[in-house]
């Protein structure tokens, strides 16, 4: 629990404000929403100080998720995510990847997604 934001984050990714009754549950759509837009935002993402949470900041009004859930928790789901595609592409779980211009990928090369563009 952080003292600060009164956050508590579940292995589920469920959320709960504080004083909340209504806890967040993210869904696959949620998910994909969150994939979709940090691809789309990636400039925003540069490694400064503070820039990613900053970023998520951005999600959470875009979304209307205000009140539902902190930016730290947006960042936390995108970091599990990460780990949890990098657990799998090691495992072998995973297609293999096309190049991002075969798959379609609207990004500038040399500035893609990265390999997290579905189309």
């Amino acid at each position: 629990m952080d003292a600060d934001h009164g956050e508590t984050m579940g292995e589920t990714d469920g959320a709960i404000m504080k004083g909340s009754d209504n806890p967040f549950k993210w869904s696959d759509e949620d998910t994909e929403r969150l994939i979709q837009w940090r691809v789309e935002k990636q400039e925003l993402f540069t490694g400064r100080r503070n820039a990613a949470i900053k970023g998520f900041e951005m999600f959470v009004e875009e979304n209307g998720l205000q009140g539902k859930v902190l930016p730290t928790w947006v960042k936390k789901k995108w970091e599990n995510l990460k780990q949890k595609y990098k657990v799998l592409d090691n495992c072998g779980q995973l297609p293999p990847r096309r190049p991002l211009q075969a798959r379609g990928c609207p990004h500038v090369p040399g500035r893609g997604c990265g390999g997290w563009c579905s189309r």
